[in-house]
């Protein structure tokens, strides 16, 4: 029940993020909202999985070959699903500015790790 809000049931409140620190702890105190649902960020083997999700459907699945995926999920913990497609997006600009893209794995790090940074900032 939230302060100066009448219930008759037919309100449902749905909130998504990945920033929960960020959530006024007024809001979480129990009672507020019946049911939270955690969703644990991708572990390796699911982070491999979804970049070869987005990979094959943006086209890139022939660009970076499976042993650079691997790398790549190495190198990606604590990213979500949506960071791992912005990072595949980001990919395949860098692959559409030149001939052939990350030529191989060094430049495909250099890639990653310059994108990696710059959502650090």
């Amino acid at each position: 029940e939230l302060d100066d809000l009448e219930h008759d049931g037919r309100i449902v409140v749905i909130a998504a993020t990945n920033r929960i620190d960020l959530v006024d702890p007024s809001l979480l105190q129990p009672g507020r909202f019946g049911t939270h649902i955690l969703f644990k960020l991708p572990d390796r083997k699911d982070r491999v999985e979804i970049l070869n999700i987005f990979l094959k459907t943006m086209g890139m699945a022939d660009t970076i070959e499976s042993f650079a995926v691997e790398e790549l999920a190495d190198s990606t913990e604590g990213l979500t699903g949506a960071e791992l497609r912005g990072l595949v997006e980001h990919l395949r600009r860098e692959r559409n500015k030149s001939v052939n893209g990350p030529s191989s794995l060094t430049d495909l790090k250099i890639v990653i790790n310059t994108w990696l940074s710059a959502r650090n900032l």
